[in-house]
């Protein structure tokens, strides 16, 4: 049987696989698949554990007396081959598989990885591949003898998800987090407090959830212990964020040294920073800094500092004396002292800090170089940003306007946007010298959580994180939203979505995010 070499950069996918793989080869035959597939080789527990979630996953129907003509061949065994079942999951981690499937049962489907994450996402490819087929009750895969080589374009491809604005329960987190697993994304980034609530159990600082909506709204040490594992063994990185010196007034409630104190305040205001000229202040953001950096497993750790207000600072007096006691110019120069300082407190704890592009806009090249920017406002940042040697992640919201909201970026909460302009987003197209390219360390689809709770969060993410993730992870596919294999690759895996119980939004409809069907009519044609 010849085989067809299919790179992807020359076009889309025909194979029906979301993300799509970087390079495969393919046949012209049908194969039929055992739903009792034998699975053999690596045996760590990530690997046993992913290997169930996968046979769940892919084997949707239940077992029946098949109509199967007895002359039929069937594929009934699967081996793994991992290198490293028992890698650590960090940024970089190899993620890289190969799949082999026959075209008969005299050989097995072989799956090859250096790593368990690496078999987890061909495992999640192969389990796309099947096709049910409901009259002869049997799954097959299309295309073989098929060989697949595939890694991703970008190490950190993430979701942020807000639990500060509306709380999320450990189910929907959970939910989330196997979602994402099925377009491979790989970090979950937690924006966990804010100005409106302060959810999480803090043991030195025990009143900071005061700040919560309600006593039943928060998160105790073993919750997070639990999200952190959950994740950890599906392959995703979890990676804190405390925003500050904005952003956190919700701190203040069980604090209220935290606050300026001639400032006029309540939690969720995001226009009171906090107060610099308190001894509390600092040793507050030590300590829940190194609580959340000793829980974590990443060595990444977001410290925010986006959208800070200095009128309050201006306006308290105890705030203008410190600023003249340590000889700073103005209020605007409290921000760089906030910045440096914690940016040095993460260092100390062993973490690379995380900043809004705010911090380079105020800071620049005066910025420790091992501060990675997040570029949410302009595109442009990113180029200026790797020009001078600085990493950088990608979260650009889009065009604001009051009438359509955000346009052509990667804000999920920007409901106008629809998939078609997430996924013709060139994340590198800011880049003044490809040469930085490995400067880019990934992006995220930024879930803010204004008008998102347990209710909408998942069909306000899907299916339009989908094409944020395939762009992350097969950047170097020549293709655009325009093509029609593209569309009817995603409507195929909206419609798998459903059938998994993840709540996927219509591709064609007027809002991007979290609208209806229009009306009666197929999955893959809505």
């Amino acid at each position: 049987m010849p085989f067809i070499l299919i790179l992807l950069i020359h076009g889309a996918s025909s194979i029906p696989v979301w993300p799509a793989p970087k390079l495969y080869t393919s046949g012209s035959s049908t194969v039929v698949v055992s739903s009792s597939l034998s699975i053999t080789g690596d045996d760590t527990p990530d690997l046993v554990a992913g290997v169930s979630r996968f046979l769940a996953r892919a084997f949707l129907h239940p077992p029946s007396s098949n109509r199967h003509d007895s002359s039929l061949d069937i594929l009934s065994s699967l081996v793994l081959n991992v290198s490293n079942g028992n890698a650590e999951l960090q940024y970089g981690v190899d993620e890289s598989y190969s799949l082999m499937i026959p075209s008969n049962s005299t050989s097995a489907i072989l799956l090859s990885s250096p790593t368990q994450f690496g078999a987890l996402a061909g495992l999640e490819t192969l389990s796309q591949l099947l096709e049910w087929d409901p009259l002869n009750r049997l799954y097959s895969i299309e295309s073989t003898p098929l060989f697949i080589n595939d890694s991703p374009a970008f190490g950190w491809r993430g979701l942020l998800m807000d639990t500060a604005r509306h709380w999320q329960s450990l189910s929907s987190i959970s939910a989330i987090l196997d979602s994402m697993t099925m377009v491979k994304l790989n970090t979950l980034h937690w924006h966990i407090v804010d100005a409106q609530s302060w959810p999480i159990e803090s043991p030195s600082w025990p009143n900071l959830w005061l700040g919560a909506f309600s006593p039943r709204e928060r998160y105790t040490t073993d919750d997070v212990k639990y999200v952190i594992e959950y994740a950890r063994v599906r392959g995703i990185r979890v990676v804190f964020e405390v925003d500050h010196p904005g952003h956190l007034s919700s701190a203040c409630k069980g604090y209220t040294t935290l606050c300026p104190s001639d400032c006029v305040w309540d939690s969720g205001d995001n226009s009171v920073p906090l107060a610099p000229a308190s001894n509390d202040t600092w040793k507050f953001l030590s300590d829940t800094l190194a609580e959340l950096s000793n829980l974590s497993i990443d060595t990444f750790l977001h410290l925010g500092g986006d959208e800070v207000d200095t009128f309050c600072w201006a306006v308290d007096a105890s705030t203008m004396a410190w600023v003249k006691d340590n000889n700073l110019s103005s209020v605007d120069e409290i921000y760089g002292v906030f910045v440096q300082r914690m940016n040095a407190v993460a260092k100390g704890l062993g973490v690379t800090p995380l900043r809004w592009e705010d911090a380079w806009t105020a800071l620049g090249s005066a910025l420790d170089i091992d501060t990675v920017i997040h570029v949410w406002l302009s595109p442009a940042t990113l180029g200026n940003v790797t020009s001078h040697g600085y990493k950088a992640i990608y979260s650009y919201q889009g065009e604001y306007s009051d009438i359509f909201d955000y346009q052509n970026g990667w804000y999920l909460n920007g409901l106008w946007q629809n998939w078609q302009q997430m996924y013709d987003v060139d994340i590198l197209a800011g880049l003044k010298d490809m040469g930085n390219r490995s400067l880019v360390l990934g992006g995220e689809g930024a879930q803010w959580g204004e008008s998102a709770d347990g209710s909408d969060v998942l069909q306000t993410i899907w299916p339009r994180l989908a094409a944020i993730a395939e762009r992350l992870w097969s950047y170097n596919m020549a293709v655009n939203s325009t093509d029609i294999i593209v569309g009817q690759r995603l409507a195929r895996f909206r419609c798998l979505l459903l059938e998994r119980g993840v709540p996927a939004t219509p591709l064609n409809t007027l809002i991007g995010g979290r609208s209806p069907p229009s009306g009666p009519g197929s999955c893959y044609t809505q």
